[in-house]
């Protein structure tokens, strides 16, 4: 649904896009706080799910700034391309669900381990 918005350059809804970052920063609250006691230790699939998971929050932050909060686009030295155009490029959103599916299928892999 987002990501269809993004294709036809249409706008995302406000309450559709606070809605999934409340919720997926919860969840990563959650991640952090019960998986506590496996992170730095030898478990490589947790360890490398749990940096997905923050590496793609971290760009959903981003597209969030980009696409929300900075209505001329960000300063050059945060997009790494010139400000101005407003809008997210339309390949970031597959990227941010790419990773997310990963560091989730990563992290079945370690509970289903356990």
């Amino acid at each position: 649904m987002l990501y269809a918005n993004v294709r036809a350059n249409k706008p995302r809804q406000n309450f559709v896009v606070a809605l999934h970052g409340i919720l997926a920063g919860a969840t990563l609250c959650l991640l952090t706080y019960i998986g506590a006691d496996y992170i730095g230790q030898n478990n490589v699939l947790f360890n490398f799910s749990f940096m997905l998971f923050w590496i793609g929050g971290i760009l959903g932050v981003f597209m969030l700034m980009r696409d929300k909060l900075f209505t001329k686009g960000i300063p050059t030295w945060l997009a790494g391309y010139p400000t101005g155009k407003g809008g997210i490029p339309k390949f970031l959103p597959l990227v941010h669900a790419g990773i997310q599916v990963v560091a989730v299928i990563l992290l079945i892999l370690f509970i289903m381990e356990k």
